[in-house]
């Protein structure tokens, strides 16, 4: 009787061990100094590709308006460090937004960033502890070019995406840049459209991934008249697959809508050639938005079937501003801001072979007032790094915040 009863309460202790949190999290910190009663900071750049990890660096981007007019910033530190030391300024034009920044050579990323209605890109590098940004190049040749998205093609070449005015509507296009044995980015190609008609609706929020050379690019649409995910693919930054619908397309009722209610997908990649997407769907409108995720077949390059991503006990409220990271050695996490405990807090979940972890809290990144707007990146140690936005009252000034969680190897 002993025995059956030992083994009742492991057979029922199982789901919980398996899903028990795997990061620990230190007290956060600032990202930067600059606050005040009428300082506003944000990080709601394409793909939510604010943070960075490099090697034993990491770096990220932010738009503030510290400084009168909003501009770029980036922050960087040794990956150890407890908070970040070197804060410099991106932009130099009017006004900036919308920066993004990837992981380039070892302990150097690459920066773009939409400026006076302009995408420019920049390097920046960091080596015994000093940090040099590049002089920025701008690479669009549109009246209006937003949403701006980089990655590393290959040593001495970036793909970067954005969307630009065509017409009355926006269109995604790409373009490769070169970056000298310097670091230096000194020629961008003329930008060409992924798809070559002529847009009928909108195309937001190009977001790319690299994974065995093959890069990712995913997108919003609006050409079937509500909002869907569309990507393409290209191993060379000049030759893409037709493009391919990504999510499922509900229709939830005659009354609202022909679609889901998509936005703002987020991109990365994983192991075995695996790329992971996440965004806010609501297919489920009474209940506002949920969060998915769909991954790639690394044979087919094709993404399967959508995912929801948060556990049941989020199912009945709003979630908003997912981000992802992911690894080599299969690490997946996607993380998000909902109220679930009646304050914004920032949750996350991350990948098990039975599917979605239940979801945690970032506990720094809870409790009183308004946190939203998580980025996050994994390190080689498996570190998960996060930044997001704390606001005291609902619109009053803001903090940048930091915190990292170091990795708990399961039982």
């Amino acid at each position: 009787m002993k025995y059956i009863r030992v083994l009742f309460i492991l057979i029922f202790l199982a789901p919980a061990l398996a899903n028990a949190e795997l990061w620990a999290f230190q007290e956060k910190t600032f990202v930067t100094s600059a606050v005040g009663e009428k300082i506003f900071h944000h990080l709601d750049s394409t793909g939510r590709n604010n943070l960075a990890a490099s090697d034993s660096t990491l770096a990220a981007v932010w738009e503030d308006n510290h400084l009168s007019s909003p501009q770029v910033f980036v922050a960087v530190k040794d990956i150890s460090a407890i908070s970040f030391n070197k804060v410099i300024k991106v932009s130099t034009g009017g006004s900036a937004y919308s920066p993004v920044i990837r992981p380039y050579n070892k302990n150097s990323f690459l920066i773009s960033w939409e400026q006076d209605n302009q995408i420019y890109i920049a390097t920046l590098s960091y080596l015994n502890s000093k940090a040099i940004l590049s002089k920025p190049l701008k690479i669009s040749q549109d009246k209006i070019a937003k949403h701006a998205t980089v990655v590393k093609l290959a040593d001495g070449l970036a793909l970067a995406a954005w969307s630009r005015k065509k017409g009355r509507r926006m269109q995604v296009v790409t373009t490769t840049v070169e970056i000298n044995t310097q670091g230096v980015p000194v020629k961008a190609a003329s930008p060409a459209p992924i798809d070559r008609a002529p847009p009928r609706e909108d195309q937001l929020y190009p977001t790319t991934s690299i994974n065995n050379g093959l890069v990712t690019v995913a997108w919003e649409d609006r050409r079937t008249g509500h909002t869907a995910l569309y990507y393409s693919q290209t191993k060379n930054g000049q030759i893409f697959t037709p493009y391919r619908l990504l999510n499922d397309i509900v229709q939830k009722s005659p009354d609202y809508g022909r679609g889901n209610g998509i936005t703002r997908v987020a991109i990365a990649s994983a192991g075995k050639g695996k790329v992971v997407v996440t965004w806010m769907d609501k297919r489920e409108f009474i209940t506002g938005y949920d969060i998915y995720a769909a991954e790639s077949n690394s044979k087919t390059n094709l993404f399967g079937k959508n995912q929801i991503v948060q556990d049941t006990l989020g199912n009945d409220i709003s979630q908003w501003n997912p981000t992802i990271t992911a690894n080599k050695m299969g690490d997946v996490i996607i993380a998000w801001d909902d109220n679930r405990d009646d304050t914004s807090d920032i949750w996350f979940s991350w990948k098990t072979k039975e599917g979605w972890s239940d979801d945690f809290l970032i506990d720094p990144a809870s409790g009183e007032g308004q946190q939203s707007a998580p980025s996050i990146a994994i390190d080689k140690n498996r570190s998960l790094h996060a930044i997001w936005i704390d606001q005291s009252t609902e619109f009053g000034a803001t903090k940048l915040l930091y915190t990292s969680g170091k990795y708990i190897k399961p039982k």
